[in-house]
């Protein structure tokens, strides 16, 4: 899959913030993607709390409306999808995608870690690396 390539995935709208409806699999192929071409692209892990921060917290949740990739975190949103007669294919975890994804990366991969307490991401890229 290349950057051209990377056709609008389906989505879900929970609490008015897109969830994509993919698999791991599907996810990691589409990072991959975002590797093959100069654009930068903004993947994040929602789960429940984070969607109700965003209902609580409009600058949170234009954050989440302009991401690349928001992957279904948490079994919540998969019944909140369902309760509100959408579907998503999988809990999609962001600890156990960002390892699989990771295990993939050649030495001309180039990622960045955002979040977390000083130090924390920096611990996070020696230990995948």
């Amino acid at each position: 899959m290349t950057e051209e390539s990377l056709a609008p995935l389906p989505r879900v709208s929970l609490l008015g913030v897109p969830v994509d409806a993919v698999t791991q699999e599907e996810a990691i192929a589409r990072m991959r993607g975002y590797l093959s071409g100069t654009a930068q692209y903004h993947v994040v892990t929602p789960n429940s709390e984070m969607l109700v921060e965003a209902a609580r917290n409009p600058a949170f949740h234009a954050v989440l409306q302009k991401t690349s990739l928001n992957l279904p975190d948490s079994h919540g949103l998969l019944w909140m999808a369902f309760l509100t007669g959408q579907k998503l294919k999988e809990r999609v975890t962001g600890v156990d995608t960002v390892t699989a994804f990771c295990s993939q990366l050649t030495a001309d991969d180039s990622v960045f870690f955002l979040g977390a307490a000083p130090g924390v991401a920096e611990k996070a890229a020696a230990f995948l690396q």
